[in-house]
């Protein structure tokens, strides 16, 4: 035998070979999406809890920058669960002292956009919509807001999914710790 033949008989894959490799990518598949899905989730979830945590680390700046009061409040409060994610957030200073921002005289610092509804960001303890920086950075409220999806966890059985909580001390200083999903565990959305 030639060469040339052997090398021919040894080139291409038997239709067993085919359906072994197919079967093998079905199952690697179904465990590798549900995972990535997980991840996609919590990467969101942590996107927007970094998201408002820059915001309430900007306001502290400015205010202590500017040395007066710098204010952080929801754009829309008519949904008591979600608050500061319905019509997104702002950051201003009253310039005209009346506690109400007006575009034409109050200072605009920055604003967000509302929150997709896909998530939830709701202040749990104290249930504020505005919360103001004093000159010396410390904060008119301390609350622990939960950022999370809107709809909890996804199905009964995926505990994996996190959320975010922000606690902001009387310091004025914001932190975000994870929380889980999973009702029954200690540090619960």
């Amino acid at each position: 035998m030639s060469t040339i033949e052997t090398m021919r008989k040894g080139t291409g894959f038997t239709l067993v070979e085919l359906m072994i490799t197919v079967a093998v990518a079905a199952i690697l598949l179904t465990v590798a999406v549900p995972s990535m899905r997980t991840i996609i989730l919590n990467n969101r979830v942590t996107s927007q809890s970094n998201d408002f945590l820059s915001a309430l680390v900007v306001a502290r700046s400015e205010a202590i920058k500017r040395n007066r009061s710098v204010l952080v409040t929801s754009k829309d409060t008519s949904d008591a669960t979600n608050e500061w994610g319905k019509g997104g957030w702002r950051i201003w200073v009253d310039d005209n002292s009346n506690g109400t921002f007006d575009a034409a005289s109050d200072t605009l610092i920055r604003q967000a956009p509302e929150v997709s509804s896909t998530f939830v960001i709701d202040a749990e303890v104290n249930d504020i919509t505005e919360l103001s920086y004093q000159a010396n950075g410390f904060s008119s409220a301390t609350d622990t807001f939960a950022i999370k999806l809107a709809t909890g966890c996804p199905g009964t059985t995926d505990k994996t999914i996190k959320g975010q909580k922000i606690n902001i001390s009387s310091t004025g200083r914001a932190s975000s710790t994870t929380c889980s999903c999973d009702s029954a565990a200690s540090n619960a959305c």
